[in-house]
């Protein structure tokens, strides 16, 4: 496994997550940057019919076990990041555990979807990390 190999999946492309040991050891020095715009574009693909939710419950199962997906700009002094982006870690790791977190439905991808809106500025870019802790 490589690091392109993270980034492929995370970008969507589930079926390359069947090729990859989820168990492999973390590859040292790797940090592949998850972003509300991943989670963002893997749930509409859902409402879309794109995927169906086996595959977006593989890709949050592989996004949430693998140690080498952070965040941006992670700083180890700065203890108030941490939770910039725990409701975007929050709604992965629910779609990883539908067996505890109830079933993946249509209905509760919107609910997820207003959600993570607060990531979003009104032209539906990302804001800024630094602008979402003030």
């Amino acid at each position: 496994m490589q690091s392109e190999d993270l980034v492929r999946v995370l970008e969507g492309e589930i079926t390359h997550a069947a090729c990859i040991n989820i168990d492999a050891p973390t590859l040292r020095d790797v940090c592949i940057i998850v972003c509300p715009t991943h989670l963002k574009r893997i749930l509409s693909a859902y409402l879309n019919g794109e995927i169906n939710d086996v595959s977006l419950n593989l890709w949050a199962q592989f996004v949430s076990q693998r140690g080498e997906y952070v965040t941006k700009c992670f700083n180890e002094d700065d203890e108030k990041y941490d939770d910039t982006y725990e409701l975007m870690w929050d709604i992965i790791n629910y779609i990883a555990t539908p067996e505890i977190d109830g079933a993946i439905t249509p209905e509760l991808i919107h609910e997820y979807l207003n959600k993570i809106e607060m990531y979003f500025d009104n032209n539906g870019n990302e804001i800024d990390y630094k602008l979402l802790r003030v």
